[in-house]
């Protein structure tokens, strides 16, 4: 199995294509990469802050990253198991120069990674990993001879900084009246350590399977409807009143209502712009870290989210924007346009007024506010917006020969309504097919979506039937 490396991080299997050496050099390179960006000369010693996720590999790999930045001279701010969102707002709010999440995120267990946050609490983006491969591939690290500068201070209860942020956000008064009985699937990630405290803090009930924060993992740990079975049985058995499921590193959020039914990722993103933009709506004068731009309201979502985001734009006379698919671009627009929210379909919700980037309990508490004020339950809420059909596959296509495949689909549907942003995506007014090639595969990964099952799986034929993968 080769090793990932790419907008999102660094991942492999532990002792195979993550070996000892490959973890090793890469905080090397980070660390090198940090302090060729410092500017301050007065700045003796560089701090970078570092956090993990449950994974039995991850005290191995931790070991070996606090190594490797010291060993070029960095100070390590450990801050243990804790969250990727959490991480995310540590490294801004204790003015670090950058952090190193270990996780594999949704992989499973005998996976593990590395993720590179920036100073201000965001990935890096597309060039900058770039430049951190370089240094990598060249292993022209910046060394001490004797790493004196280099130390580690642990902080273990950091995460409550973040998670109190989360409660500020929201009204919690409402949350507690409404004594809400809150079901949770942490999959033994990192959510078993931190989820407790901001439900308690809401005023939540809470009963929870897969406890153990051991990263041995109950089911595949990716938070998709196939993998939500046994949550749903136990929202269903305890009589919850809703059923929250997070992925190890607690940054994408899925959903089970009160019926004990996975209502579909895309729904946890629909129902947190939704609730945001009514809050916006709600409030003459809202703050900054809130409102849009010039008071416009603004969201941003990626070419392969659903058209839920679209109606309830509309619906509060919002402003969308669609990006290529990926955290960095979501979050690059965002901050250019001043988006008041923003995420992907995968259940990751962006509220830059907690972080810019996906945060299950920003998700959880939003989604906790808007089933109190509204006094709806979680499926009422979900009967609210108009659902669609969204189909996924991917077709064998060898690397060199994606680009071509692409080409042939764009000039068959040049005359359509057609986004070549990332890959092609077609238009049509009832639905929509993207088609784009994976940077780890030799595939072209297809999704659409229409009202009826039927309808997306015709538009999933109608652009697997133009391209030309010349598999022979």
């Amino acid at each position: 199995m080769s090793l990932k490396i790419g907008v999102s991080g660094v991942r492999g299997i532990i002792d195979e294509s993550l070996t000892e050496t490959v973890i090793s050099d890469f905080a090397k390179a980070y660390g090198t990469f940090v302090k060729s960006k410092v500017k301050s000369k007065k700045a003796k010693v560089t701090t970078i802050l570092i956090g993990r996720d449950t994974r039995q590999s991850g005290e191995y790999v931790r070991k070996l990253v606090i190594g490797g930045l010291m060993a070029t001279g960095c100070k390590v701010i450990d801050v243990g198991l804790a969250p990727t969102p959490t991480v995310l707002f540590l490294t801004r709010k204790l003015k670090a120069a950058g952090a190193i999440i270990i996780t594999a995120s949704h992989n499973p267990a005998q996976w593990n990674g590395l993720k590179f946050v920036r100073s201000d609490g965001t990935f890096l983006t597309k060039q900058e990993v770039e430049k951190l491969i370089q240094i990598y591939n060249d292993k022209k690290f910046i060394l001490k001879a004797k790493a004196k500068s280099g130390k580690v201070v642990k902080k273990s209860d950091a995460y409550k900084a973040h998670l109190d942020k989360v409660i500020k956000s929201v009204d919690v008064k409402a949350i507690k009246n409404a004594k809400f009985k809150v079901a949770l699937d942490y999959c033994n990630g990192t959510g078993a350590v931190t989820s407790p405290y901001l439900l308690k803090k809401l005023g939540c009930k809470v009963i929870a399977i897969n406890v153990k924060p051991d990263g041995k993992f109950a089911h595949n740990p990716e938070p998709v409807v196939k993998n939500l079975q046994q949550l749903c049985d136990f929202v269903a058995k305890t009589k919850a009143d809703v059923g929250f499921a997070q992925d190890p590193d607690a940054d994408r959020l899925a959903i089970v209502s009160e019926k004990g039914i996975a209502i579909g990722e895309e729904n946890t993103l629909a129902l947190a712009i939704k609730h945001v933009l009514s809050k916006v709506k709600s409030r003459k004068h809202a703050p900054s870290e809130v409102e849009g731009a010039k008071g416009k309201n603004k969201v941003v979502v990626n070419l392969s989210t659903s058209r839920m985001a679209d109606d309830i734009a509309k619906e509060f006379s919002a402003e969308i924007y669609r990006t290529a698919v990926g955290e960095t671009n979501v979050v690059d627009k965002m901050r250019q346009i001043k988006a008041v929210i923003g995420g992907e379909g995968n259940g990751g919700v962006i509220y830059p007024a907690i972080n810019f980037g996906r945060d299950s309990f920003i998700g959880m508490a939003l989604i906790l506010e808007c089933m109190a004020k509204t006094k709806e339950s979680l499926s009422g809420l979900v009967g609210s917006i108009k659902q669609y059909c969204m189909e996924k596959t991917k077709m064998d296509c060898p690397q060199e020969k994606i680009s071509l495949a692409l080409e042939t689909l764009k000039e068959k549907f040049k005359n359509e309504n057609i986004n070549t942003l990332d890959g092609v995506k077609v238009n049509w007014p009832d639905g929509w097919a993207h088609a784009r090639g994976s940077n780890t595969e030799p595939v072209i990964r297809i999704m659409s979506e229409a009202p009826t099952k039927e309808k997306a799986l015709e538009y999933i034929e109608k652009i697997k039937g133009q391209m030309q993968c010349l598999n022979s």
